[in-house]
């Protein structure tokens, strides 16, 4: 049986890098798509550790708006795109998980 977290990350990954897939055509896709899947293998489990951790527990939107933000400059900085594209990027693929999340959880 798999745990809600591997099936959480699984998911995110899974949708994360199908749109950007669908969102980054031209730049480079098969980058962006490595670049999107090792972002998501940093940010989740500390995502995950912020939200549900004893020790932190500061609250699910202001952890997902740090995602975003870090997400951003990831594919800014190591990805290369463009300010506009990262944000998009971030932006879309972070609001789908999140809707999904509510949705499945």
């Amino acid at each position: 049986m798999i745990s809600t977290y591997a099936f959480t990350l699984l998911a995110t990954i899974a949708v994360e890098i199908t749109i950007a897939a669908g969102l980054t055509i031209k730049s480079r896709p098969n980058d962006i798509l490595l670049v999107v899947l090792c972002a998501n293998m940093v940010t989740h489990p500390i995502t995950n550790s912020l939200i549900y951790g004893p020790c932190f527990n500061i609250g699910f939107w202001p952890v997902e708006a740090l995602v975003v933000l870090f997400e951003f400059a990831i594919y800014r900085l190591i990805a290369g795109l463009t300010v506009q594209r990262a944000a998009v990027l971030a932006s879309v693929t972070n609001a789908i998980t999140i809707a999904l999340s509510f949705i499945l959880l």
